[in-house]
């Protein structure tokens, strides 16, 4: 498994592992959890990710999984990589915990495909932008909450760029996104600069779907898909945004369902090439428009 530095996705990893091995040993959790001394809610909160369980949680349940002391140290040293802070969560105190969540499995993917159609993806955005959206919003935040918001954001891209691991973005963004200034033009044009930065980044895809590519039915709307760095199968997360919250879809039939909508978006988008000389052209087009 690859390091990450992310204790949300070691929480996942050990939830998943959990319920695979007391799969394969072919026990009910109810079961499971009686032989353990616990109830079946305890064994639920371990193995949906709710709460990490600890070293002592592990002595039993490895020993009724029957899992050979040589592959134990991994599910040791996962307990207690899970239990450190992520540096996100000094944050906290001015994101929703649906948010929070997002930040801490979206620092430990592996690869992350988005389509956007309103907003540039965050992991895209410059501080101008992100001042001008949160601006812009609903909720009436001061200049010092805005600021630290803008900070957090920055933050979160340095999986792009400076982490040991760099994670892999694929983006597909629809034209009109390009055309859709958040205010000041200017800040739009340093947006779209940016966008052309990060493209020449070799583990950053940015792909635009052209207006005349026509209504693409089968994507309703902006949606992510996180994949994990897992030694065991592990389908990933559908991460789609809504008004004050979110869904995170991890059925292996929801998976696929935007897999294959990514992969078709992806196939009618232009190519990396040809989007960035999109991309180009609409900075272009709104220096002329600045003069």
């Amino acid at each position: 498994m690859a390091t990450s530095v992310s204790p949300t996705v070691w929480r996942r990893w050990l939830a998943l592992e959990l319920r695979r091995l007391r799969g394969e040993q072919g026990l009910a959790q109810q079961e499971a959890a009686r032989t353990c001394g616990w109830s079946g809610a305890r064994l639920s909160y371990l193995e949906n990710g709710q709460q990490p369980p600890t070293s002592e949680d592990l002595d039993k349940l490895l020993t009724l999984y029957e899992v050979p002391n040589a592959e134990r140290e991994r599910y040791y040293t996962a307990v207690k990589r899970s239990h450190t802070s992520g540096w996100w969560e000094r944050y906290e105190y001015l994101i929703d915990d649906w948010i929070a969540l997002y930040v801490g499995l979206e620092q430990g993917a592996e690869e992350i495909h988005s389509y956007e159609t309103l907003v540039m993806p965050g992991l895209l955005q410059t501080p101008e932008y992100i001042t001008a959206l949160m601006q812009g919003g609903l909720r009436n935040r001061s200049p010092r909450e805005i600021a630290r918001l803008v900070e957090l954001r920055i933050a979160r891209q340095a999986i792009l760029t400076e982490a040991a691991e760099r994670t892999k973005l694929d983006v597909v963004l629809d034209e009109s996104l390009l055309k859709r200034s958040p205010g000041d033009p200017e800040v739009m044009r340093g947006q779209l600069a940016h966008v052309l930065e990060v493209a020449e980044q070799p583990n950053v895809t940015v792909r635009v779907v052209p207006l005349e590519g026509g209504l693409q039915t089968f994507a309703p709307g902006p949606f992510t898909i996180l994949m994990f760095p897992w030694e065991q199968p592990d389908p990933g997360i559908v991460f789609v945004e809504y008004r004050g919250g979110s869904l995170y879809l991890e059925e292996f039939d929801e998976i696929e369902r935007y897999t294959l909508a990514f992969d078709g978006l992806a196939e009618v988008a232009l190519d990396p090439e040809a989007s960035l000389a999109t991309v180009r052209e609409a900075m272009e087009k709104g220096d002329q428009a600045s003069d």
